[in-house]
């Protein structure tokens, strides 16, 4: 399935044609937008938050596998790891998260080198 992304003309007009590009929608397991998401990547340190509609883009991303790491306070940590930038737009991605009934202070994330620790 494709995400459904508004694209902003902002974002889109400093696209670099020669990197990667990442859309998606973030909703919960019922289908519902989550807005505030935060979305990083760990290799590179690009991170966006999710519009009140659920979308992000991440742009200018060098082609190649990199862990996508989605947080929201009242959802559980989404890890995806190799996740793959190719060259140009890629296609939308929707992502479901959870609710989790962890306490907010013990769900950020740490990374180090070899492995993506949740605390």
């Amino acid at each position: 399935m494709e995400a459904t992304v508004s694209r902003n003309d902002q974002n889109f007009s400093r696209l670099d044609h020669t990197m990667g590009h990442i859309r998606g929608k973030i909703t919960d397991m019922n289908g519902k937008e989550i807005q505030g998401s935060r979305v990083f990547i760990r290799e590179t340190g690009h991170t966006t938050y999710s519009d009140k509609y659920g979308n992000f883009v991440l742009i200018n991303i060098p082609p190649a596998l990199y862990t996508l790491a989605i947080e929201h306070e009242e959802f559980s940590l989404s890890v995806t790891l190799d996740f793959p930038v190719l060259l140009g737009d890629n296609p939308g991605h929707i992502f479901v998260l959870f609710s989790s009934a962890v306490p907010a202070k013990l769900r950020t994330v740490d990374f180090t080198d070899e492995l993506v620790l949740q605390r």
